[in-house]
């Protein structure tokens, strides 16, 4: 063989190899740029959800601290509930203790009225 015959061969074979490189450079800048593509996406949909997550965070926050100032103003509600319940009690017990004298002082009452009735009549 001569070198004019090999490198007449070698020549389509060289092409052959070319065009495949070319293929497989198109195909991986293709995919290349796909994967770019979806890395951006991804990207932006991670910025909007860390948004929505801080979002969300802030919200919590202010609903912990409604919460909380709803369960202070529940136990001031409740503590003051306990203060009337006992001040109401302790004016019935005194209301009590008024009326049982009043009954004693009338009953007293009546039996002087009863005694200086029998004594004037004796």
């Amino acid at each position: 063989m001569s070198m004019e015959t090999i490198i007449s061969m070698s020549n389509p074979l060289l092409v052959l190899i070319f065009l495949l490189e070319l293929i497989f450079i198109f195909i991986f800048l293709r995919s290349y740029k796909k994967i770019q593509t979806v890395s951006a996406q991804q990207m932006e949909t991670i910025a909007q959800q860390t948004l929505l997550l801080n979002e969300l965070k802030k919200e919590q926050r202010v609903f912990s601290e409604m919460t909380e100032k709803m369960l202070q103003t529940v136990e001031k509600i409740a503590a003051s509930t306990r203060q009337e319940s006992k001040h109401q009690k302790d004016v019935r017990e005194k209301l009590e203790e008024i009326r049982e004298e009043v009954i004693e002082q009338s009953l007293s009452k009546m039996k002087m009225d009863e005694g200086l009735r029998k004594l004037l009549t004796g």
